[in-house]
């Protein structure tokens, strides 16, 4: 192994030499350099050749492509590019081959190598990339759509793209994200070739580049009209249509109209769409919505007897209140709030306002209990806008209830989430009221088994408490807060803080210290009743021996966390504890902390700062994200003169890290 290293290391002799006679990096620099490749030649060739130790050297050679480009920027220097820059990318290229051979499976490396590419615009290398990557994600229809489109819109080649999609559909016959892809492929390209028509009209041209574009315009003459209206997008929706199951067709048939909106010539294409649903989904809400909206187009109408704006909104609200009396659901219901909802927020900017029609509908719908649960919540927040409280709380009442009833839980704690908002924001709410309530609400969602939701309302309670103080000076508090402690024990714990705050505020540090005393001792156990009891003997004056003795409790039940042994040790330091309690903070933490968290509070000792725990893990586990490393490294030119003010020189953070 040791001469494979040494003959690797011997192959960068040229472009290492190179980067120190143009004066792009100076002799210490390639030193460091040498070290830093050194060891990741090692670690890529050990017996036991890890993913995280291919990506880290992608990582620096990434890095250094970035520090040379900017170097050379900085000097005005361009030459010998292809001795230094090639032979970096090249290596680059080389490992991403070699961790592609071992984990042919993590697409993450596959997207990130072909950004890579793109990014140092290496496009012949592109389409062979993707196609060696299909043979081993050929499962994935994103995969081919992405393909196909790097074909059509970067490669320009439009036969290819096409190719691709047909090849796609043999494998997912049934793939509405292929279809839509083809189908605004094609009637992209028909876009395209009607643009290039238009720009060699003879009219166009000036007569010195007639004689230029002979060839081009005998090129356009053989186009068939097929492409160039359409037609052939019409066939893929045809096909589609046809192969998909039954139950997905008006919702296809939806995508492939959304996307022939974006193209004015495809009007045929449209009303053939909205006639296919008409024909074969007469009584799908899915048609009667598209129906609908299609009153605001001017496709709907003759080319000479297009109505005004307002009257195409009255057409289509008219449309919707004859399908929502044929199908009285609240799936029906909730696309005509939806359009009236979009109208409101757009189209009817450029008309006359009418406010009252979308709260008008919110209330019928909610009346018909037809009002879906998103829409609910905007109908009790215009309730609250308008000061209407107690008609929010009776329509919130109705509406859980009745979500509760179907046994749609999911659609119930949302609402049950609103009604603890409403209750938080409404200063008329008694305490009492506002604790019943809160204990209804609680134990709702913890029979639904919905502990998350569960978990935010008590978050949401104990921050109540805290911050309205008309509840802060109530006498029935305490109670209140014993009560919580007599919850599930994924709970109770969550009111332990909030409780040493408020005996603090009300009764001042000798009670806080008290209820520190009651709620530290409780199983589970959990950090925010300590955290809260340091907080507060943070503010008092020379309190060390005090902070002391809660960390020394708090390290009892949680000593292989790093964060809480820094924390000691930091408060040690600003108390101007003698050198033997820290000391004795470090020789304790190393005995009791895990590997990885030893790394955190070593970290610590030598920056002085917590390290970023969050990015550490991510390197730890391998799943760094390339594609970021990627794009950081290729910024914008005004990023790298900003970034070359702040940080004069990277070499000393990057080279010898």
């Amino acid at each position: 192994m040791a001469e494979e290293v040494q003959k690797a290391l011997e192959d960068m002799i040229p472009e290492m030499e190179e980067m120190q006679r143009t004066g792009l990096f100076t002799e210490d620099e390639i030193r460091a350099m040498v070290r830093k490749k050194k060891h990741f030649e090692y670690k890529i060739r050990r017996f036991r050749k890890r993913k995280e130790d291919f990506l880290s050297y992608i990582d620096y050679e990434v890095k250094l492509l970035s520090l040379l480009r900017r170097r050379r920027k900085k000097t005005a220097y361009y030459f010998k590019k292809r001795e230094i820059d090639f032979s970096i990318i090249a290596r680059i290229n080389r490992l991403f081959r070699m961790v592609l051979f071992r984990h042919q499976g993590d697409i993450n490396i596959w997207l990130s190598y072909l950004d890579f590419l793109q990014k140092i615009k290496m496009n012949r290398k592109i389409s062979a990339v993707y196609i060696r990557m299909l043979a081993v994600h050929g499962d994935k229809p994103e995969v081919w759509v992405a393909a196909a489109r790097w074909e059509f819109e970067r490669n320009l080649a439009a036969d290819v793209a096409r190719k691709l999609l047909l090849r796609a559909l043999k494998r997912h016959p049934k793939s509405h994200q292929i279809y839509s892809a083809h189908f605004q492929m094609e009637l992209s390209n028909a876009q395209k070739l009607r643009d290039e028509m238009e720009e060699f009209t003879e009219e166009n041209l000036r007569p010195k580049k007639k004689m230029k574009i002979t060839k081009t315009l005998s090129k356009m003459d053989k186009v068939s009209e097929t492409v160039l209206s359409g037609t052939l997008a019409k066939i893929v929706a045809e096909e589609a249509l046809k192969d998909v199951p039954k139950d997905e067709v008006p919702a296809l048939a939806v995508i492939f109209l959304s996307i022939a909106h974006k193209f004015d010539f495809a009007q045929d294409v449209r009303s053939w769409l909205v006639s296919k649903l008409v024909s074969d989904f007469p009584d799908c809400n899915i048609t009667h919505d598209t129906v609908a909206r299609r009153f605001l187009d001017k496709d709907a109408y003759e080319e000479n007897e297009v109505p005004k704006l307002k009257t195409r909104i009255e057409n289509c609200c008219n449309a919707y209140e004859e399908s929502v009396k044929s199908i009285d659901t609240e799936s029906m219901w909730g696309k005509y709030l939806d359009t009236v909802a979009d109208l409101d927020a757009t189209t009817m900017s450029r008309v006359k306002r009418d406010p009252e029609r979308y709260f008008q509908l919110l209330c019928r719908a909610f009346e018909a209990k037809r009002i879906p649960v998103d829409h609910g919540l905007q109908l009790v927040s215009i309730l609250q806008s308008r000061e209407e409280t107690q008609r929010a709380f009776v329509t919130l009442n109705s509406m859980i209830d009745q979500k509760l009833a179907d046994g749609n839980n999911s659609d119930a704690a949302k609402l049950l989430m609103k009604k603890m908002d409403l209750l938080v924001s409404t200063k008329s709410v008694k305490f009492e009221e506002f604790a019943k309530e809160f204990f209804d609400v609680q134990q709702i969602l913890y029979n639904k088994f919905l502990h998350n939701d569960a978990e935010r309302v008590c978050t949401t309670a104990a921050d109540c408490l805290l911050k309205n103080h008309s509840y802060k000076s109530d006498p029935n508090v305490k109670d209140f807060f014993e009560r919580s402690f007599q919850l599930e024990s994924r709970y109770c714990t969550l009111f332990r803080g909030a409780y040493i705050h408020w005996s603090f505020a009300t009764k001042g540090i000798g009670s806080a210290r008290a209820a520190f005393m009651q709620v530290s001792n409780l199983p589970p156990y959990t950090e925010n009743c300590f955290r809260a009891m340091l907080e507060i003997e943070e503010t008092l004056p020379d309190n060390f021996s005090r902070l002391q003795e809660i960390f020394e409790l708090y390290l009892f039940h949680f000593k292989s966390r790093a964060s809480v042994w820094i924390e000691f040790h930091q408060a040690a330091v600003k108390a101007k504890a003698d050198w033997s309690t820290i000391a004795s903070i470090k020789s304790r933490a190393s005995k009791s902390l895990t590997e990885s968290e030893l790394e955190v509070f070593n970290h610590f000792l030598v920056t002085g700062t917590p390290p970023d725990v969050d990015a550490i893990e991510a390197a730890d586990s391998g799943d760094e994200d390339l594609d970021e490393m990627i794009a950081d490294a290729y910024s914008d030119d005004e990023d790298a003169q900003s970034d070359e003010k702040e940080q004069p020189d990277l070499a000393e953070h990057f080279i010898s890290e």
